[in-house]
């Protein structure tokens, strides 16, 4: 019997008959589990709504299995294997992949490591053959060792340079003391220089073995044919005994450690919780999601509410592993908050969810609410292999089976129970970490449905001008039940003044706080019952994902099921049009922002990157401002400015709403009409400033005193060539310029250049992280390769090499209904035919190598440039 997940719950009262279904059926999507006589294991799950596929090798192996004598051998070894095997160079190898369109990259964690690759389902075989060989057949080049612990090095000295990275690090060495997850994942600078390539070698012959290793193959792919993959590649292989790891480690709880600086303290209390396989994890799910998962959960809004320790920022963290678990409970607090007097306060709100528990309309919130954000979880290629690769490295296909269908078993009273009995089991935490077979009692069979796939169709754009300015794009189709939004509002850093740089952040920031009708709390109450992504600023602690947060505009990205579709856009004009912002709610984002700012400070990346603009368009142009402002220009806003700006920034003609959707185009236009056809029209959008061709040389610098450099140099250029062309031309020298600095001088980690277009204009920079010793040679360096390149006609292979890795990442960045909406908006807000959605891929296939050498001599050139560093 499958369980459907119903509501009377209606947002606003307004409701369209075939869009406001609030009954949830979950199931599984089609799937296949093989385990071979060697022990290797492969599950394939199928989603034909996207040519893409994701191939995900699991190998058990990270922190855990290594000693204070080759700690880092596990990341060590994820870089080597990159290096060359029996059959290919590490040249051949990056060739190979870009020849094919094939993203191939790895990731080291304390209890595994895993290699991903996205590819075209038409590269399928190769990508796993690739895969098969860097993993079974790396050779370990001598030379290559030497470089890569070079870049290594580089890599811990931009981990050092970060202030949150070592507090969190001696954190874990003094709460972890006495296991290996104390060292950090990276290894240290010591022991990577005295590193040997004999102990990788050994490391790598004792882990690397197939029955040591998972496969999780999601995207639009034949399961049999799959297996067939795997089976010559990984099933043949002979296993090897592999050793297994325990480890009793008692701590007594709560246990309390404090990092301070003369102003703030931050504070670390943990808990202990229970291990995948206790009888008590699907209950603490329940509960985690409840009490501490966000600022707005039970336990933690109240805390952030007490007045006696003025928290400016809390959040939780769950780790398990094989042995053991537990709850990182980190917060920021004034340096004169004492910590005892904070784990008093947490201990007693812990006796308060005693006292409450959790109430049936919660409880079935949260639970249709994970439901709901695993279907919308699908949507993204590397949701089951890479998202998930903790779940399948401790406890293999049984985390794919189990979880959501005893989630969806569980009733109340056993969370409740949990609840009552969880403070007492800290002083015996053993009790959460003691196997219990829970997952044998859950009725996996039940939810096994009859989801049959489709191959995604073209679609069909729809666009809409409606009389107060306001524009629509909707990408009609059917292939999935998800809905994407994003509202784009238009030159975001022309709408402020330079000395309030930030403005229109902090406006997003304040969106969710509250409206007139509803709390913050019951905003939250009805994303969760939408099943809600919601995104409204860059959420600054996750690294790596702010390429859309940029002074041209600013955004609101929203994903949910389009059954929904009424009460998304009806929850979204209630935010714009409805927000109210008071004195209290002001002050706590101010305050957030300015921790941001301080933070950025000090960070040399931040920095190199705005001194650089500012040097290369001038301080006060839009484009070299922060996005998020600096502590200076934070400090002089009021919440009378954001009221001012909100009334006109949040305008008809100012916002373009694009949609990726299986509703019909007309519902979509009149639902659309409904809740912002009434929005009024204002000022004409401020115009971004035009930018300058740079003219003789400059350069500039900070000293920070940092281990790590950050060398940014470039120049403004006149643009007469198109975006595609320019683009292949620049990845081809990005290529060269970190295969040149990184792959065979080991000078940095990360390196690249780039290429950004405004109109007739374009900017054209390198960007390097390397050693401040080193700063001077790369320089030089940067400006031989440029000369070199600009000289030199560039081979065909070359050029079709990257155009395929351009074509190819294209298709990956739209693989998301939220991505694709927030393409079509862009593409609208950039002035592009309404057929450049489908035709951008188009032209770049066509890009000819006659048209990329052209460009490649008209954009490159040395004489004209800024360069700014940071040390």
């Amino acid at each position: 019997m499958k369980l459907r997940l119903y509501s009377g719950f209606i947002l606003l009262g307004l409701i369209v008959p075939l869009l406001a279904q609030s009954q949830i059926q979950w199931e599984f999507p089609p799937y296949r589990y093989y385990q071979y006589e060697n022990g290797f294991e492969l599950l394939v799950i199928e989603n034909h709504t996207n040519p893409l596929v994701s191939v995900v090798v699991i190998v058990r192996a990270g922190l855990r299995n290594e000693t204070a004598a080759n700690n880092g051998v596990s990341h060590m070894l994820e870089h080597m294997t990159f290096n060359g095997t029996t059959k290919r160079t590490q040249k051949q190898l990056y060739d190979e992949l870009d020849s094919l369109g094939i993203y191939l990259n790895a990731h080291t964690d304390m209890d595994y490591t895993n290699y991903l690759a996205l590819t075209h389902r038409d590269f399928l075989e190769q990508s796993v053959e690739i895969m098969a060989d860097m993993l079974l057949n790396s050779t370990f080049p001598e030379e290559k060792f030497e470089k890569e612990k070079g870049i290594i090095v580089e890599e811990v000295g931009k981990d050092s340079d970060n202030p949150d990275y070592q507090k969190n690090l001696r954190f874990r060495q003094q709460f972890l003391a006495g296991t290996p997850y104390a060292m950090p994942v990276i290894g240290t600078v010591e022991t990577i220089r005295n590193m040997r390539r004999e102990q990788v070698v050994e490391y790598y012959q004792t882990y690397y073995q197939p029955n040591n290793m998972m496969a999780v193959v999601f995207g639009d792919v034949n399961p049999d044919a799959v297996n067939q993959l795997f089976q010559s590649y990984f099933g043949e292989l002979k296993p090897k005994a592999v050793p297994q790891l325990q480890f009793e480690w008692k701590r007594d709880y709560p246990f309390v450690h404090q990092e301070m600086n003369a102003e703030r303290k931050l504070v670390y209390l943990v808990f202990p919780a229970p291990t995948f396989n206790n009888r008590y994890f699907i209950p603490f799910t329940i509960f985690f999601n409840y009490a501490l998962e966000s600022d707005k959960s039970r336990l933690m809004e109240r805390l952030i509410q007490n007045e006696s320790v003025s928290i400016r920022q809390a959040s939780a963290s769950y780790e398990y592993h094989p042995d053991f678990a537990y709850v990182i409970l980190t917060f920021d607090v004034p340096a004169d908050v004492d910590a005892t007097v904070l784990k008093r306060e947490v201990i007693t709100e812990f006796q308060h969810l005693q006292q409450e528990g959790i109430r049936e309309e919660e409880f079935q919130l949260i639970v249709r609410n994970l439901a709901i954000s695993d279907i919308l979880q699908r949507d993204q290629v590397m949701y089951y292999g890479f998202f998930k690769s903790h779940e399948f490295a401790i406890a293999g296909k049984t985390a794919f089976e189990v979880v959501m269908p005893a989630l969806l078993e569980l009733e109340v009273a056993e969370v409740n129970r949990f609840i009552q009995e969880y403070p007492r089991m800290w002083h015996n935490p053993t009790v959460l970490y003691q196997p219990f077979p829970w997952m044998k009692k859950v009725d996996v069979a039940a939810y096994h449905g009859k989801a049959q796939g489709r191959y995604r169709g073209v679609g069909e754009i729809h666009r809409t001008v409606f009389p107060n300015g306001l524009t629509l794009v909707h990408l009609y189709n059917t292939d999935s039940p998800i809905l994407g939004i994003h509202l784009l509002f238009k030159n975001r850093s022309a709408w402020e003044s330079p000395d309030k740089a930030g403005l229109v952040e902090m406006l997003h920031r304040m969106l969710l706080k509250r409206t007139r009708n509803y709390t913050a709390e019951e905003i939250t109450k009805k994303l969760k019952y939408l099943g809600a992504e919601v995104k409204t600023y860059d959420w600054d602690y996750i690294p790596f994902d702010d390429y859309y947060n940029v002074p041209e505009y600013s955004y609101i990205r929203f994903k949910t099921l389009d059954q929904f579709g009424e009460q998304a856009f009806a929850l979204l004009a209630e935010v714009l049009q409805n927000a109210v912002f008071t004195e209290e709610d002001f002050e706590q984002v101010k305050r957030r922002m300015l921790a941001v700012a301080q933070k950025n400070q000090k960070k040399a990346s931040f920095q190199a990157r705005y001194g650089f603009f500012r040097l290369l368009l001038g301080k006060d142009h839009p484009l070299s401002r922060p996005v998020g402002g600096t502590q200076e220009t934070i400090q002089n806003i009021t919440l009378q400015d954001v009221q001012q700006l909100k009334a006109r920034y949040f305008q008809a003609n100012n916002l373009i709403i694009s949609v990726v959707s299986g509703i019909e185009p007309e519902t979509m236009k009149q639902l659309v009409k409904r809740y912002f056809g009434g929005m009024p029209a204002g000022e004409h959008p401020p115009a971004m400033p035009t930018i300058d061709l740079t003219q003789g040389l400059a350069a500039d610098f900070k000293v920070l005193d940092k281990q790590q450099a950050q060398l940014y140099w470039g120049y403004v250029f006149e643009n007469r060539a198109s975006g595609a062309a320019l683009a292949v031309a620049n990845h081809v020298f990005s290529n060269r310029l970190a295969f040149h600095l990184r792959e065979q001088k080991g000078w940095a980690y990360r390196l690249g250049s780039s290429v950004q277009l405004y109109g007739d204009k374009g900017i054209f920079y390198v960007r390097m992280g390397t050693r401040p010793y080193i700063l001077q040679d790369a320089i030089l360096a940067i400006q031989a390769d440029l000369e070199s390149f600009r000289s030199e006609v560039l081979p065909d292979n070359e050029i079709e090499r990257s155009r395929n890795a351009l074509l190819a990442a294209k298709v990956r960045r739209r693989a998301t209904r939220e991505n694709q909406a927030y393409f079509l908006g862009l593409f609208e807000f950039l002035g592009y035919p309404e057929d450049y959605y489908f035709r951008s891929l188009e032209s770049l296939k066509n890009v000819s190598p006659e048209e990329v050498n052209r460009v490649k001599n008209q954009f490159i050139q040395t004489e004209n440039y800024r360069i700014y560093w940071v040390k």
